[in-house]
């Protein structure tokens, strides 16, 4: 028919990684560090809190235990763990 016919097919492909994470804050962390082991963990719950619209069901944040933590007080309100 002279007509050009044209298909268009939009594939969007996305990183999603839904593996849960576990976080660690211990006194002696840096908040610039990722969180994601015990060499590398987070100091305040500033930091946490930062993070807590990242989270994902089974995410986990694991303070070590006898630690004085610092920060803001922690708010996790609107988030659930799946």
């Amino acid at each position: 028919s002279g007509l050009l016919e044209e298909q268009v097919f939009v594939v969007q492909i996305l990183d999603v990684d839904e593996t849960p994470k576990t976080f660690y804050v211990a006194a002696n962390g840096n908040d610039a560090n990722d969180g994601l082991s015990e060499a590398t963990p987070w100091q305040t719950t500033t930091r946490v809190n930062q993070q807590a619209g990242e989270l994902v069901g089974g995410d986990r944040i694991l303070f070590r235990r006898g630690d004085v933590i610092r920060g803001d007080m922690m708010d996790l309100r609107g988030y659930s763990n799946g």
